[in-house]
């Protein structure tokens, strides 16, 4: 073995350069273990992803890591963006009224507008069942 300054060093029999530093290593190991298919699955995957049923918290937590799975590199404004596009449309409209400068603060802003939308049509449905009662009533008498 060679020996350079007193560390040994060992024969690099695929003639290849040594590896350099651990964001090197991450890089191989990825581009050999994880198929390309798999990637533009886990694009696919993250594209798809809507709010739809879940609650804010619920879509936030499923974002984050898809996008880290997918090893996308985007700017803060991109995954605001991102993210946005994805709520349903009734909070969609009410967080673009809104300025908003981290996703932190679209997230905290969307999980106030998804609570104030609640208690609105709590009280809608409320209004509505004792408009209903009422009506029985009046008829009924």
């Amino acid at each position: 073995m060679p020996k350079l300054g007193g560390i040994k060093f060992c024969k690099n029999y695929d003639q290849r350069p040594p590896t350099a530093s651990w964001m090197d290593i991450k890089t191989l190991m990825h581009a050999r273990f994880f198929p390309p298919s798999y990637r533009k699955e886990l694009l696919l995957k993250l594209q798809r992803l809507h709010q739809g049923s879940m609650c804010v918290s619920e879509y936030f937590k499923e974002l984050e890591p898809q996008m880290f799975r997918a090893r996308i590199k985007e700017t803060n404004k991109e995954k605001m963006k991102r993210f946005v596009n994805g709520l349903r449309r009734d909070i969609q409209d009410q967080v673009e009224l809104y300025e908003y400068s981290t996703l932190q603060n679209v997230f905290t802003l969307a999980l106030w507008i998804e609570t104030h939308l609640k208690r609105k049509n709590r009280a809608r449905k409320s209004y509505s069942l004792i408009t209903l009662s009422l009506s029985d009533q009046i008829t009924t008498t």
